[in-house]
């Protein structure tokens, strides 16, 4: 990397103009400067076809152009180097056009100048998120996304402003954004280590703006088999999938490794995770009050539908839609299968019955089950209930 750079340098120097580096490079270099980063971004103020024909001639690395000619792609050893046209007047603007001040940081290559025209380094030590100005959260609504990620990621804090711009601003995120906001909210829920990430989201009245009912979860929930309201139920079993992909739960006989897999550019344990928090999203839905008796049911097919929509407008993967609206379809069948244990030929037909169809989907259901039942009996479980459950859970682990 530090070859490119430094032969990269010499050339532009030969050549003329400016170049400068800028974005999440700049940033996580200012944070961690011991972070290993393959990937860099660097605008040139001059004509990009010039510096290819320069770079051609002068650099033995794999270099190409992307996207219409727009981009120049400089590959070494897995290291990259996107190199864009400057389009804005000067550095200075193009900065001015960023959400927030640690990403308004640039290096001019040529002179190792470092460009801070909003003290993002000093935010950066204060650990600070700070807005570039009160317009700039209204003019890049996923930026609050990424201000989230950093919160949690970096263990960082909002500025006040920032923070009261990110709540009233939060309502632009139901503009349609598709799979760029899907990009965001996958990060934040891989980079999510404690299972925090919904309890959050919902802090900074982000995720009513992200998934229906989230208000309205919160009103009901609480029958004879939950002290909890519907959302607080949801948050502890997301919580608890996190656990069991920490390895502060075990189930015995469950592979991990296959909950490590990708899923068409994500991990597929990411959208499991979501799928375990969404699975009672259809509770408010199906609420019935008669003579004092509360009832959900059918629940989950009101959850199915409305993740189905949800994963729409998402522009979610086919894959993961699948996923998604399969386990939280069938996230009841594994307790159903657990009251009929007792009935050897009842429990056997509906055993056969769940893995011939959910065949491969049936082990997230088995685990996103678990994670409602335990959630269930977090607050009060004076019979031991869970442990009978997570007994049943590992003999159906087995038997998959």
């Amino acid at each position: 990397m530090v070859n490119i750079i430094k032969e990269m340098k010499k050339a532009l120097i030969d050549l003329g103009g400016d170049a400068y580096l800028v974005g999440d490079y700049v940033r996580e270099k200012l944070i961690k400067p011991e972070v290993n980063i393959k990937k860099m971004k660097i605008l040139y103020s001059e004509d990009i076809n010039e510096l290819f024909k320069l770079f051609k001639e002068k650099l033995n690395y794999n270099i190409r152009f992307y996207n219409n000619k727009k981009v120049l792609i400089i590959e070494n050893e897995g290291f990259i180097v996107e190199i864009w046209k400057l389009t804005f007047k000067s550095i200075e603007e193009y900065l001015e056009n960023m959400d927030y001040t640690m990403n308004a940081v640039a290096l001019k290559l040529t002179d190792n100048k470092i460009i801070d025209p909003y003290q993002g380094r000093i935010h950066i030590k204060r650990r600070i998120i700070q807005e570039i100005n009160d317009k700039s959260i209204e003019k890049h609504p996923l930026s609050i996304l990424k201000g989230i990620a950093y919160y949690m990621g970096y263990g960082m804090h909002f500025s006040i402003n920032t923070e009261l711009h990110i709540k009233e601003q939060s309502k632009n995120l139901k503009n349609k954004f598709g799979n760029t906001l899907l990009r965001e909210l996958m990060h934040i829920i891989n980079i999510d280590k404690n299972g925090v990430a919904f309890n959050i989201l919902d802090q900074y009245s982000i995720l009513e703006n992200i998934l229906p009912y989230t208000k309205e979860l919160k009103t009901i929930g609480k029958c004879k088999y939950h002290l909890e309201d519907a959302f607080t139920h949801m948050n502890a079993a997301y919580e608890l999938l996190k656990e069991i992909q920490a390895k502060k739960i075990e189930l015995q006989g469950l592979d991990l490794e296959l909950l490590s897999e990708d899923m068409e550019g994500y991990k597929l344990i990411d959208f499991l995770a979501l799928a375990v928090f969404v699975h009672d999203i259809g509770k408010f839905k199906n609420y019935k009050k008669v003579d004092n008796k509360v009832s959900f049911a059918g629940h989950e097919i009101a959850g199915e539908n409305i993740m189905r929509e949800v994963c729409k407008q998402l522009d979610m993967p086919k894959a993961a839609q699948e996923l998604i609206c399969t386990v939280v379809e069938a996230h009841m069948y594994p307790l159903s299968l657990y009251k009929i244990k007792k009935n050897e030929n009842e429990f056997k037909k509906e055993l056969n019955k769940f893995f011939n169809k959910y065949s491969n989907y049936s082990i997230y259901i088995i685990i996103a089950s678990y994670c409602d039942i335990l959630a269930t009996n977090i607050y009060y479980d004076s019979q031991h209930k869970a442990e009978e459950y997570k007994i049943f859970i590992e003999e159906l682990i087995e038997m998959k």
